[in-house]
């Protein structure tokens, strides 16, 4: 999963890479990130893929994409 972040006008663009498998947090817990951010009024969008902590090229495109998207506007 990559959760793509704007949490205000003056911080930067923000992409975290997370693993869905890992072994020490449950997907219930990866599920809570997202969530937490949109309370704090953040923009919050998610791209999935079930990879465990290998970054694929979809996820590597998908945040060229997302971080065209944001900066370049």
């Amino acid at each position: 999963m990559i959760i793509f972040v704007i949490l205000n006008e003056l911080t930067p663009p923000l992409a975290i890479h997370e693993a869905q498998n890992q072994h020490f947090t449950t997907k219930n817990e990866n599920g809570k990130k997202p969530s937490i951010l949109i309370l704090a009024q953040a923009k919050v969008e998610l791209h999935w893929a079930d990879k465990g902590h290998q970054l694929t090229m979809q996820e590597v495109e998908a945040a060229a994409t997302w971080y065209r998207k944001v900066i370049i506007k």
